[in-house]
């Protein structure tokens, strides 16, 4: 096993769990980062790193989990696809001072390090602070600060339509 790809693994996850900027806060910054799964295999010749059976990936306070988790590496070490997958694939986050709590699942969540799009596919849901967002696919661009959230085409677990519940929020809170 080379220590690099691991290393790369880590580091691509870590971008990962802090892609979503603004929705979700950065980890703990240079804090480790604890993979558990039932099996790790590395593959330096396909550039692939897969974790299986009830993987935990976990920095500071923020983690994902899943029954499998692909990491695919360019060929200097870099991340370039992480892919969770589950039933469901999960990720939270506890509140951090001003900012509230995110919890997020669904049945596959792709984050693309090239795009810097975060994609939750398949029953996906949000849930940040008290507000929540359901759908078939929500897709986060970090880069241009951009959310989309979509139907199934089709008869999809919610009707194929995009469902989102805001919150009242106190004066003391102000206009979202």
């Amino acid at each position: 096993m080379h220590l690099d790809i691991v290393r790369s693994s880590a580091l691509a996850i870590a971008l990962a769990m802090s892609s979503w900027s603004g929705c979700v806060r950065a980890a703990t910054p240079g804090g480790p980062i604890q993979i558990e799964a039932d099996r790790a295999e590395i593959d330096q010749n396909q550039l692939l790193s897969t974790y299986t059976g009830k993987v935990r990936i976990i920095q500071g306070p923020t983690e994902f989990s899943g029954e499998k988790v692909l990491v695919t590496h360019e060929k200097d070490g870099q991340p370039r696809q992480i892919e969770v997958t589950g039933d469901p694939a999960r990720f939270s986050q506890p509140a951090t001072g001003d900012a509230p709590a995110m919890e997020a699942k669904a049945s596959r969540m792709r984050y693309d390090a090239t795009s810097g799009q975060m994609e939750l596919l398949g029953n996906a849901w949000v849930r940040q602070g008290t507000d929540e967002v359901t759908s078939e696919r929500l897709v986060y661009d970090r880069r241009n600060q951009r959310i989309l959230a979509s139907g199934a085409s089709g008869d999809g677990g919610s009707g194929g339509r995009v469902r989102i519940t805001i919150q009242p929020r106190s004066s003391s809170e102000g206009a979202p």
